[in-house]
């Protein structure tokens, strides 16, 4: 074979048809791996025994010195998949050139390079003596590499941050992940250097990695950003900035359906003191209305989603929400949306059950004729001395004087009710809080 040039030999003792050689480049991480369809007629082995083939592989593939990894794989013609951006284990090693051979020349080369290049060269000469175990070394140059990070181009500078992921510490690679996400260097993304649409896709996809960004750079990635997880997470940077404009982003984003109403639930589970804000100022719509829903899997929410099993504060005391009758919902329901018939079980009463009707406003003491009412008018109780220890506590915490007073089993509510997921502490104390 003439220089240059590389023939492929293989052991298939059944051969497959649509094979494609999977080749990654161990020393310059930042080239694509190579793929390439190997012909369904190729040749025996002109030197191995039989159930051994060979191609010689197009010039159109250089492979410059590197040890190589490679994987074999059948894809059919219709099928598209991409490529992983580093080999899997099992992968045969190939070795076209010597290390030692391309450590003098790199050396060689950087007493020339200019900034670009050294920076490159630098990224080479760690991906070898990381194969080659020598830490000492590979330290040496991660440490130049993070002191000289301005020098690098986009293509170095983001395939250095997945490779420090992938086989090195995580602080190492959240240093530089630090410099992807620096608002000077997006500005090089998004206006200075021209990328492939795929490129700025991987490249924002760090940010999943990435502890920290400041609010300026989540708002450039914001313009940037296409891929729904991307999206969520500059919008989570923006919320635990406490950034005045997260709220509008939000919306905007989640109105043109850059991301999952399922994802932005997610989102602001993590921030549920943002979440409030948020959803407390946004005028009703169907769209506030699938949050709240979607939101209310991961978070209670009584003051907008009410569930059965909550508690509620009304006339007659503290209750629990046994059944939601007449609402879009058996299990749950909108206050702000929705006025359907509450069934209650009264906590200092145990027993006696309520329908409270919020369409009409009125409760209904159910299998009862009348009522003693306290003046605070947010507790009921039945009379007598069997009911004197009920009222002893409850007149110990309530600010009202004065007697009871009797009410009809059915009356209109004089307070609206008030919701809450946990119990409350004293069910006795009926004051509002």
């Amino acid at each position: 074979m003439s220089e240059g040039q590389w023939r492929l030999h293989w052991y298939e003792p059944r051969p497959l048809r649509h094979r494609r050689l999977r080749l990654w480049s161990l020393w310059q991480p930042w080239w694509k791996p190579l793929e390439i369809p190997l012909p369904d007629d190729a040749s025996s082995s002109d030197s191995a025994p039989e159930g051994w083939w060979m191609y010689d592989l197009p010039n159109e593939y250089g492979l410059p010195p590197s040890e190589y990894r490679a994987h074999f794989v059948v894809v059919a013609p219709y099928e598209k998949q991409s490529l992983p951006d580093f080999p899997p284990p099992g992968s045969i090693p190939i070795s076209i050139g010597e290390p030692e051979k391309r450590l003098h020349q790199i050396d060689q080369q950087l007493e020339t390079a200019p900034p670009g290049k050294l920076f490159a060269l630098h990224f080479e000469k760690l991906c070898i003596y990381h194969h080659q175990k020598h830490a000492e070394q590979k330290q040496k140059e991660i440490e130049w590499l993070l002191a000289h990070w301005r020098d690098a181009s986009l293509l170095h500078l983001e395939a250095l941050a997945r490779w420090l992921g992938q086989y090195d510490c995580v602080e190492d690679q959240r240093a530089f992940l630090m410099h992807l996400f620096r608002e000077e260097t997006l500005k090089r993304l998004e206006k200075e250097e021209r990328h492939e649409a795929d490129f700025v896709r991987q490249y924002l996809e760090n940010i999943t990695s990435a502890r920290t960004i400041n609010p300026e750079s989540a708002r450039r990635v914001l313009r940037l950003a296409r891929e729904p997880q991307v999206i969520v997470r500059a919008l989570h940077f923006l919320f635990k900035a406490q950034s005045e404009d997260a709220r509008q982003a939000f919306w905007e984003a989640l109105e043109q359906g850059r991301f999952s109403e399922a994802d932005a639930a997610q989102m602001l589970a993590r921030y549920p003191d943002f979440a409030h804000p948020l959803l407390k100022d946004a005028p009703a719509s169907p769209l506030r209305r699938r949050l709240l829903l979607a939101l209310s899997r991961h978070l209670d929410l009584p003051e907008w989603v009410v569930k059965t099993g909550y508690f509620v504060l009304f006339d007659a005391g503290w209750g629990r929400i046994l059944e939601i009758r007449d609402a879009s919902r058996a299990d749950l329901f909108l206050p702000g949306e929705e006025q359907p018939t509450l069934l209650v079980e009264l906590l200092h009463w145990p027993g006696q059950k309520v329908e409270i009707n919020l369409m009409e406003g009125k409760m209904t003491l159910l299998e009862r004729k009348g009522v003693n009412r306290c003046g605070c008018q947010r507790f009921a109780a039945p009379g007598g001395k069997d009911s004197q220890v009920i009222w002893n506590n409850h007149q110990a915490r309530c600010t009202q004087t004065g007697s009871p007073f009797p009410i009809p089993a059915t009356v209109s509510l004089s307070n609206p009710p008030s919701y809450r997921s946990a119990p409350p502490p004293d069910i006795f104390d009926t004051r509002p809080s």
